[in-house]
């Protein structure tokens, strides 16, 4: 992000609104083809989630995983993955699920990677409820921290919902994603206190993985 001649009162204006969620960034997203790794094609199909290790979720409390190739492999109804499972919180009325997959930039090559989250939830008897696997990501970019692929789940009061496995699938793991980044904010010339927002082409890619890092938070709306 480049800015020219800003004013302390400038960007200290700017700080805020950052500070406060004022500004952000929209992402159009396209598709595109990436070489996949192959991991799970290595890998004998498939585990029971009995077999899954449950992970707690305690309510307003961030809970970060690691799905990777120590993982059991499930069959979903996207295809094959490894997975991990969390045990959600007991709360009275319908409640968000939200899921952050960690982009990050592997030692092999240079384009970032993170693992494109998807969801199944389970009743107490681990009968599937509801398949969240096509659900849009939100790219969302922290002051502080690396970037974030978030998706947001609502839980009904009437869900009978006890487990969620994190999951992904073959075939997003053989694509990735473009984003354009439409806007910078700069410093108008003769207008020293004045910030706005220009287009820019900027393009950053994202290959998507079958292993990544996500956390995870169940909280109640308002």
């Amino acid at each position: 992000m480049l800015f020219s001649r800003l004013t302390i009162s400038g960007f200290a204006a700017l700080t805020a609104l950052l500070l406060a969620g004022c500004i952000r960034f929209d992402h159009s997203v396209i598709v595109e083809p990436v070489e996949p790794r192959r991991t799970l094609d290595q890998r004998i199909c498939c585990d029971s989630v009995l077999g899954l290790q449950v992970h707690e979720l305690p309510a307003n409390k961030y809970v970060t995983l690691v799905v990777d190739e120590d993982d059991p492999v499930i069959e979903f109804r996207s295809g094959k993955s490894f997975a991990k499972a969390v045990e959600l919180p007991r709360l009275t009325g319908e409640y968000t699920l939200q899921i952050d997959s960690v982009v990050y930039i592997p030692r092999t090559d240079l384009f970032p990677e993170a693992m494109y989250p998807m969801v199944t939830l389970l009743d107490e008897r681990l009968n599937v409820l509801a398949v969240y696997d096509r659900e849009p990501l939100d790219l969302r970019r922290p002051i502080f921290g690396p970037k974030l692929l978030r998706i947001v789940l609502t839980v009904e009061a009437e869900s009978t919902a006890r487990y969620a496995v994190i999951h992904t699938s073959q075939e997003r793991a053989q694509h990735g994603m473009t984003i354009h980044s439409p806007r910078e904010i700069v410093n108008r010339e003769d207008f020293d206190s004045l910030i706005y927002a220009r287009p820019t082409q900027s393009r950053h890619k994202i290959h998507f993985a079958e292993t990544g890092m996500v956390t995870l938070l169940a909280h109640q709306k308002n």
